[in-house]
C-alpha cells in the first residue's frame, strides 16, 4: 500500500462522527428548562445611602432641628424600613442589636417621629399596619413590625401585636404593649344588647342619620365610594359654588361622622388609617368644611361639640374627630389634655391639622 492510499484511510477515520452519548467534559449535571415567569420584584431599588451619614443626620437632628435635616430624616427613615423588609428573617436579631438596630432607636427618640406624616408615608405605614394584621402570621411578620416603628406616633404597638408573641430578641418592646389590653373585638361596636346599661353611661353618642353602621362600614370601604368621594372633593376646588357636588359632599360627611361614632373605640385608629381615613382627611382639608354651615349643619355641630365638652360619654375620642367634619381644625380651640383620648390621638390631631400643636 503506497503512502497517499495510507494517508487517505487515516483521514477518513478522522472525518468520522464521535458516538452519540459521549460526554467529553464528564460533567453530569443536567440542564433544566427555566420557569415562564419566576415572579421577581424588579421595581427600583431605594437610593444608595449610607449608616454613617443616616446616624450624623439624626445626630444632628436631635441637637439643632432644622427643615433641610427633617426632610433627610424622612428619607432616611424610608430607607432604613426597607431595609428591615428585605432583611433575611433569620439575621433579624443580629441587626436589632448591631449598629443597624441603635441607629433605629436613636431614630425613635429624634424629632421626627413627632412630626406629621406626608400622605406617601401614611400610605406607606398603612401597607405596614395591614401586614401586621393578617389574620395568619407571615415569616416576615418582625420585617413588618421593625420597619413599622419609626413611623408609630407614640411607643404603642399595633392591637395585633402582643407582648407574649413578642421574641425575646424584642423583649424591650414590651413596655409598647398597654397592659390589660383587650383582644380587637371587631371594627363595630357591640350591639344594643351586649352595651353597659344606660345607668352606668351618663350620655349616649347620637344619631346623625338612620342607616346602621354595618351598612355604613360596607358602602364606604368599596373603592368605587372612596374614588366617587375623592373626586366630589376635587370636583368642589374646581368650582365651589357646584350645589349638586356640596349636596354630596355633605351627605358623605354624615356618614363618615356616624361611622366614627358607631366604630368600637378599640378599633378607631385602625378606622383612621385606612382608606376610609383617607377619605376623611381629605374631607376635614377641604373647603366644604369652611363653607357658612346650613341651619341643620349648625345644629349637628353644636350637638356634638356640646357632648364633647360637657358630657361624660367615654367616647371623647370619636365626638373629636366627627367635630372636626363641621368646624375647621385650624379653629378649634381646645386644650386635649382635658379630654380621655388613646395615646395616639394627639398625633394624629397634629397631623390632621397640618403640624398645628394642640391647644
Amino acid at each position: 500500500m503506497g503512502l497517499r492510499s495510507l494517508w487517505k484511510r487515516g483521514s477518513a477515520r478522522l472525518r468520522q462522527p464521535l458516538k452519540a452519548g459521549v460526554d467529553l467534559l464528564g460533567s453530569d449535571q443536567a440542564c433544566f428548562p427555566p420557569p415562564r415567569q419566576l415572579g421577581l420584584n424588579l421595581a427600583p431599588a431605594a437610593p444608595a445611602w449610607s449608616l454613617q451619614r443616616l446616624r450624623t443626620i439624626v445626630e444632628q437632628l436631635i441637637e439643632q432641628p432644622t427643615a433641610e435635616l427633617m426632610l433627610e430624616a424622612r428619607y432616611g427613615r424610608h430607607c432604613l424600613s426597607r431595609l428591615w423588609l428585605e432583611a433575611p428573617v433569620d439575621q433579624l436579631a443580629e441587626l436589632w442589636h448591631g449598629p443597624i438596630g441603635e441607629l433605629q432607636r436613636r431614630l425613635i427618640a429624634s424629632p421626627l417621629r413627632q412630626q406629621p406624616l406626608s400622605r406617601d408615608e401614611r400610605r406607606w405605614r398603612h401597607r405596614l399596619l395591614e401586614a401586621i394584621s393578617a389574620s395568619e402570621p407571615a415569616a416576615d411578620r418582625w420585617n413588618h413590625l421593625l420597619a413599622l416603628l419609626a413611623y408609630l406616633e407614640c411607643n404603642q404597638l399595633p392591637e395585633a401585636v402582643s407582648a407574649d408573641a413578642l421574641p425575646s430578641w424584642l423583649a424591650e418592646l414590651s413596655d409598647w404593649c398597654p397592659s390589660g389590653r383587650q383582644e380587637p373585638r371587631g371594627l363595630l361596636s357591640p350591639s344594643t344588647e351586649e352595651r353597659e346599661p344606660e345607668s352606668a353611661v351618663a350620655a349616649s353618642l347620637p344619631r346623625l342619620i338612620a342607616t346602621g353602621g354595618q351598612e355604613l362600614l360596607e358602602q364606604l370601604s368599596q373603592e368605587s365610594s372612596q374614588k366617587r368621594g375623592l373626586g366630589l372633593i376635587r370636583l368642589l376646588q374646581v368650582d365651589p359654588d357646584d350645589q349638586e357636588v356640596i349636596d354630596e359632599l355633605q351627605a358623605l360627611r354624615l356618614m363618615l361622622a356616624q361611622l366614627l361614632l358607631d366604630v368600637d373605640q378599640a378599633s378607631l385608629e385602625t378606622l383612621y388609617r385606612s382608606p376610609i381615613g383617607d377619605l376623611y382627611r381629605q374631607l376635614v382639608q377641604s373647603s366644604l368644611i369652611r363653607r357658612e354651615p346650613s341651619e341643620a349643619d349648625q345644629e349637628q355641630r353644636d350637638q356634638l361639640m356640646q357632648l364633647l365638652l360637657e358630657a361624660h360619654t367615654g367616647r371623647d375620642d370619636a365626638l373629636l374627630l366627627a367635630v372636626a367634619l363641621f368646624h375647621p381644625i385650624e379653629r378649634i380651640e381646645i386644650n386635649l389634655s382635658t379630654f380621655e383620648l388613646p395615646a395616639w390621638l394627639p398625633g394624629a390631631w397634629r397631623e390632621l391639622s397640618g403640624g398645628t400643636h394642640p391647644r
